[in-house]
C-alpha cells in the first residue's frame, strides 16, 4: 500500500464511512483520529458513517435509511444534528454513536428506545452547556463517555435511567466543580473515571447500597480536589482505585480500611496525602505502587506478611529518603517491625547525584530496580550482588559508565537487564553469560559499544535482545546465531553494521528492526525465518534488492523501506508479492 488512499478501494454502496468527497478530506483531517476509534472497538471502515457540516445542504434525510447496517455513526460538528438524531432510529444495528465538535442543543427523541444495540455515547469537543432529561431514552446504553465539553457543568437527573450503564468517563471538562449526585444512583456501573477535571473540589456522598457494583475508580489530575468523602468506605465491591495528579488531595486514616476488595492501588504525584492505611488485607491485593508522593509516612502502612508472595509493591523516591526512614512499612509480625516483607518490591531511584555507599538492608527483598538519570554516579555498591531476588534491573542515562560492575552477573534470577543510554560504555564481559535466566537484554542508545562477547550465544533463553542506536557496533559475534529462542532483534541506527548475523537458526524470531544500518544485501539465511512477521529497513540507504526468498515467509505481514533510495528490484518484488504490505511513508527531514 504506498498511499493512504487504498482505503477506499471499495464498492461506493459499502462505503458507510464517507459520503461525497468532502467526507474524505474532514477524515484524513482527522485521520487519527478516527482510527483509534475504529482499533477500540474492531470496527472496519465500512461499518461506520460519518456526517460532517461540509456537506449539509447536499444531503437529505433519506439516505440515511440506505446506511441501515452501519455499525458506528459520527455526528461531526453537523449543524442538523437534531435532524439526524431524529432519523437515526431507522439504523437498526448502530451500536456507537460519536457527537464531535457540535455548537447546538442536542435531544435524544423517543424513537431512541427502538435502537436495542445502541451501547456507547461518545461526546466530544461540544459546547453545548446542558444534557437533555431525553437521555433517559437510551435505554440500552452501557457506555457514556463526556470529553472536552467544556461548558457542560452537571448531568441531568434522568441519567439515573440508564439502567444499564457501567463505564462512565468525564474528562477534560472545566465546568465540573461539584461531581452530580446523580452518579452514585446508577445501579450497575462498574467503572468510574474523572481526568482532567481542573476545577474540581468535592464528590457526591455515598449513602449505604449505592453504586454496589462498582469496582473500578480513577481520578486523575483533579489538582483542586482536597479529599474523598467519609463514605468512601462504603465501596465494598470496589477492586481498582487510581488516584494521580490530585496535588492537594489527602486521605483520612482509614478511608480504605473496609475495602476489603480492593486489589490494585496506584497513588501518583500526590504530595498531599501524608498518611496511608490499607483494608485488612486478602489475598484479593495483588499490586500497590505510590510515585512521587514524597510525604506520606510509609510507616503507617500495615501488611499482613503472609501475604508477601502475593503482592506487587512498587515506591518511588530519593535514595537518602529512603535509607532514612526507620522502616517503610510494619508487619503484623512484630519480631520484624523493620523487615521489608514483599517479595515483589520496586524501587524506582531518580537524579542521584552521589554514590551509593551501601545497600540498605532494607531492599532485600527487592525484585524491581530501576536507575534514572545519573550525572556523577560511577559505580554501584558490591552489596549489589546480594539482592539475590532481583529480576529487573534497570540503568537509564548512567553516562559514567565505562564497564558493567562484574556483581551485577551474580543475580542469577535476572530475566531483564536494561542498561540504557550509557554513552562511554563500551563492552560487556563475557560473565554475561552467567546470566541463565536472562529474557530481555537492553542496551539501546549505547552509542560508544563496540562489541558484544561471544559468550552471549550462552544466553538461551533470551528472548529480546535490544542494540538500538549502536552507533559504533560494526558487527555481532557469530554466537548470536545460537539464541534459538530470540523473538525480537532490534539494530536500528546501528550505522556501523554492514554485516549480519547468520540467521539459520533463529526459527522463532518475529520482529526483526534493521532500519538505518549500511547493509547492502540481506543474507541468504533469512530465509529459514518462518515466524517473521515484521520487517524494519527504512533508512537502509545501500540496500539494492529485497530477495525474493522473502515471499516465502508465510507470516511475513509488512516490510518496512522509507528511504531505502538505492532498491533497484521493487517492481519486480511487488509483482510476484501477494500477502506482504510493503509500507513507504515519506522520510521527515
Amino acid at each position: 500500500m504506498n498511499n493512504d488512499h487504498s482505503y477506499f478501494k471499495m464498492p461506493a454502496h459499502d462505503i458507510f464511512s464517507l459520503m461525497l468527497n468532502e467526507h474524505i478530506k474532514n477524515f484524513f483531517k482527522f485521520k487519527n483520529r478516527f482510527e483509534n476509534i475504529l482499533l477500540k472497538y474492531s470496527l472496519f471502515l465500512s461499518d461506520v458513517l460519518i456526517l460532517d457540516d461540509g456537506v449539509e445542504e447536499r444531503i437529505n434525510i433519506e439516505p440515511i435509511a440506505t446506511y441501515k447496517n452501519a455499525k458506528m455513526i459520527i455526528l461531526f460538528g453537523h449543524l442538523s444534528v437534531k435532524k439526524f438524531l431524529e432519523n437515526l432510529d431507522k439504523i437498526d444495528d448502530l451500536q456507537y454513536l460519536y457527537i464531535l465538535d457540535v455548537n447546538q442543543t442536542i435531544d435524544f427523541p423517543p424513537q431512541f428506545k427502538k435502537l436495542k444495540k445502541l451501547s456507547t455515547l461518545i461526546l466530544q469537543n461540544n459546547t453545548f452547556k446542558a444534557l437533555p432529561d431525553s437521555i433517559q431514552n437510551l435505554e440500552n446504553l452501557i457506555e457514556l463517555e463526556i470529553n472536552n465539553c467544556c461548558y457542560l457543568d452537571k448531568l441531568p437527573k434522568k441519567i439515573i435511567e440508564l439502567n444499564h450503564l457501567q463505564h462512565l468517563e468525564i474528562s477534560n471538562c472545566q465546568g465540573f466543580r461539584v461531581l452530580p449526585p446523580e452518579i452514585a444512583d446508577l445501579k450497575k456501573i462498574y467503572c468510574i473515571h474523572f481526568i482532567n477535571l481542573p476545577n474540581l473540589k468535592s464528590i457526591f456522598e455515598i449513602k449505604q447500597g449505592q453504586l454496589s457494583q462498582l469496582g473500578m475508580f480513577d481520578i486523575i489530575n483533579c489538582p483542586e480536589l482536597k479529599e474523598l468523602p467519609d463514605s468512601f468506605n462504603l465501596l465494598g465491591h470496589l477492586e481498582y482505585i487510581k488516584i494521580c495528579g490530585c496535588y492537594q488531595i489527602n486521605l483520612k486514616k482509614d478511608q480504605f480500611k473496609k475495602l476489603q476488595k480492593l486489589s490494585y492501588l496506584t497513588l501518583d504525584n500526590c504530595v498531599g496525602i501524608t498518611q496511608l492505611s490499607l483494608p485488612d488485607l486478602t489475598l484479593n491485593f495483588l499490586s500497590i505502587e505510590i510515585n512521587n508522593c514524597v510525604n506520606i509516612m510509609y510507616d503507617d502502612i500495615v501488611i499482613d506478611e503472609n501475604l508477601n508472595r502475593y503482592l506487587s509493591y512498587k515506591i518511588e523516591m530519593n535514595y537518602q529518603d529512603f535509607c532514612d526512614r526507620k522502616t517503610i512499612l510494619k508487619t503484623q509480625n512484630h519480631h520484624q517491625k523493620n523487615a521489608l516483607v514483599f517479595q515483589n518490591f520496586a524501587l524506582e531511584l531518580n537524579g542521584i547525584r552521589q554514590n551509593i555507599q551501601q545497600i540498605h538492608p532494607k531492599l532485600f527483598a527487592l525484585t524491581h530496580l530501576v536507575f534514572n538519570d545519573f550525572d556523577c554516579l560511577s559505580t554501584v555498591p558490591k552489596e549489589i550482588a546480594t539482592l539475590k531476588k532481583l529480576k529487573y534491573l534497570t540503568f537509564n542515562k548512567w553516562v559514567n559508565l565505562k564497564a558493567i560492575p562484574i556483581e551485577i552477573f551474580q543475580l542469577k534470577n535476572l530475566i531483564e537487564l536494561k542498561v540504557i543510554r550509557s554513552y562511554k560504555l563500551k563492552n560487556l564481559p563475557s560473565e554475561l553469560a552467567e546470566l541463565y535466566e536472562l529474557r530481555i537484554l537492553d542496551l539501546s542508545g549505547c552509542n560508544h559499544l563496540e562489541s558484544l562477547p561471544e559468550s552471549i550465544g550462552q544466553l538461551k533463553k533470551l528472548k529480546e535482545l535490544r542494540l538500538a542506536r549502536c552507533e559504533k557496533l560494526k558487527y555481532l559475534p557469530d554466537s548470536v546465531r545460537f539464541l534459538d529462542q530470540l523473538e525480537y532483534l532490534h539494530l536500528s541506527g546501528c550505522i556501523r553494521l554492514t554485516q549480519l548475523p547468520d540467521f539459520t537458526r533463529l526459527k522463532k524470531l518475529v520482529v526483526l528492526h534493521l532500519s538505518g544500518c549500511t547493509v547492502s544485501e540481506l543474507p541468504t539465511s533469512m530465509k529459514h525465518l518462518r515466524q517473521l512477521e515484521v520487517l524494519h529497513l527504512s533508512g537502509c540507504i545501500h540496500l539494492k534488492k529485497l530477495p525474493l526468498f522473502l515471499l516465502e515467509l508465510s507470516y511475513l505481514e509488512e516490510i518496512f523501506i522509507s528511504g531505502c533510495c538505492s532498491l533497484q528490484n521493487l517492481d519486480e518484488f511487488e509483482k510476484h508479492n501477494k500477502h506482504i504490505k510493503i509500507i513507504q511513508r515519506k522520510m521527515i527531514g
